[in-house]
């Protein structure tokens, strides 16, 4: 249950990309509990305007999906040069990021499919690529 109260005084600590990261469901987003789903399961928030979460040690009851990190890599084009991503297809999402996820596919020159994630994202530091796989 969120309460309006407990996210106004619900401190979060922003943390760069760990071992996983979640993703929460669109109920939690759109009640706006942005700051109390991260007190609530001990996550570190990406960034401010990113709505990801990242811990080192996996919570299994996120109410969301759940991603381990594979790969972390600065968002240029040196960056796109060197990603070598360990499956032939992937679900490629935007969040907070300049490209819009078609975008990003397109520059990626990734086939969609669910073997793996890579997401376009805005951490404290700057604009990254996040390779990924699903947990649940």
């Amino acid at each position: 249950m969120f309460d309006p109260e407990e996210e106004a005084t619900a401190e979060v600590t922003l943390a760069g990309v760990q071992t996983y990261l979640y993703d929460p469901n669109v109920a939690v987003t759109k009640a706006g509990a942005f700051k109390t789903v991260a007190a609530r399961y001990g996550l570190g928030k990406l960034h401010v305007n990113t709505h990801l979460y990242t811990s080192a040690k996996l919570v299994e009851d996120f109410p969301g999906r759940t991603f381990r990190v594979l790969e972390v890599l600065p968002f240029s084009s040196k960056g796109l040069k060197s990603l070598r991503l360990p499956f032939a297809k992937a679900h490629v999402m935007s969040k907070n990021f300049p490209l819009e996820a078609a975008e990003l596919q397109k520059r990626l020159k990734q086939k969609e499919g669910e073997q793996g994630l890579v997401m376009g994202v805005t951490v404290g530091s700057g604009k990254v690529l996040v390779v990924a796989e699903r947990v649940n």
